[in-house]
């Protein structure tokens, strides 16, 4: 893949995850516009090619539709 846009924050929870071998959660509710969404995108790449595995927490069951 290209050089990834992983925000300065999100590099150093996924290099930290890695350091310490712990798994990194996380929400979406932040990624709403498509640039945010690409920025998600990329977050993620990184974490796979560092071998960190990712969890989403989700939204409190009320506030989930059917």
């Amino acid at each position: 893949m290209k050089e990834l846009n992983v925000e300065k924050i999100a590099k150093k929870a996924i290099d930290d995850s890695k350091k310490n071998d712990a798994v990194l959660l996380m929400m979406v509710d932040g990624f709403q516009t498509e640039s945010e969404a690409l920025y998600l995108r990329d977050m993620l790449w990184y974490a796979r090619n560092e071998g960190v595995e990712v969890r989403f927490i989700p939204a409190k069951k009320e506030n989930l539709t059917p």
